[in-house]
């Protein structure tokens, strides 16, 4: 059994690499790529909160007038949220609903001066039913051969998902041999399905392309 369920993670992570290096092993200025998360990857014995997600995108990449690079993108996602354990449906002690999030999501990245970067984006789906996250996770957790979770029936309902983000990043590079930098970033989002706001840093070791360079 566990050597059955190696191969299917060892096939689904071979294709999501052969996915990326497609995408990005010429200088092109338009990108396909999918993204595959879950527990699974990390070997986990239960799934919980954030559990799963699937994305689509596709990506264009110009120059605007004043020349500065700017990232066009198309996502299409979903996103499954679960309780850590699937006891949790045969009683009222819950610490996350059972939920599923379908949606399609316009951004834009513009690479200012001085390292500086902005993005926005604008996103319009589903949480509930309609998602689709049940049937998924039933069909996975089936081929995968783990136990399907009971509680789906008393996911969040059906309900409209208008959310809108905000992140601006700048660069910050202590050593003048460029091989680490830091990366501030904070990020506003709003919306019915998430409304936070998140501040953090990126830390790269190492050479790397400055972001007018990099995707």
């Amino acid at each position: 059994m566990y050597l059955s369920r190696m191969r299917y993670l060892f096939i689904l992570l071979t294709f999501c690499c052969m996915s990326s290096i497609t995408a990005q092993s010429n200088d092109y200025a338009k990108e396909l790529s999918t993204q595959i998360d879950n527990d699974a990857f990390l070997l986990k014995i239960r799934d919980g909160y954030y559990s799963s997600g699937l994305y689509l995108r596709y990506a264009t990449a110009n120059t605007t007038k004043k020349g500065w690079k700017r990232i066009q993108t198309i996502e299409l996602g979903q996103q499954m949220y679960t309780p850590r354990n699937k006891a949790y449906a045969y009683n009222n002690i819950i610490d996350r609903p059972y939920a599923g999030y379908l949606y399609a999501k316009y951004a834009q990245k513009t690479i200012l001066p001085k390292a500086q970067q902005l993005e926005w984006s604008g996103a319009l789906g589903v949480v509930g039913p309609a998602a689709g996250a049940a049937e998924f996770q039933e069909w996975y957790h089936n081929l995968m051969n783990y136990a399907f979770f009971p509680g789906w029936e008393k996911q969040i309902p059906n309900q409209l998902a208008l959310d809108a983000s905000l992140q601006y990043t700048a660069a910050i590079q202590p050593a003048k041999n460029g091989l680490a930098r830091i990366y501030p970033t904070a990020q506003l989002n709003l919306g019915t399905t998430f409304s936070n706001l998140r501040t953090g840093a990126y830390f790269v070791l190492g050479k790397a392309e400055a972001l007018h360079q990099s995707a």
